[in-house]
């Protein structure tokens, strides 16, 4: 489900960017949660700011993904002492 969905906005904002309407392509992102959504607006929102210097739009969404990344490690340490108690 998760997938499809990610999917999805990804499509949607692509088509919608591409159409050069990067309001409504920051909205879909926006009111989308998870991660690549908050790497598709980071990714937009600095595109919008029409001011990127080399480098600066790789930089937003590295550092947005590393962000994201961390709140999906996050959960791990749980996931890990369930499975490793499970067989118990």
């Amino acid at each position: 489900m998760a997938h499809k969905n990610t999917q999805t906005v990804i499509s949607e904002v692509e088509e919608l960017a591409r159409a050069g309407r990067m309001k409504e392509a920051m909205e879909a992102a926006a009111s989308t949660p998870g991660p690549a959504a908050a790497i598709l607006l980071a990714g937009l929102k600095r595109i919008e700011e029409q001011r990127i210097r080399e480098g600066a739009l790789e930089q937003a969404i590295s550092t947005t993904g590393t962000i994201e990344l961390g709140f999906l490690e996050r959960g791990l340490v749980i996931l890990a002492t369930v499975a490793n108690v499970a067989p118990l």
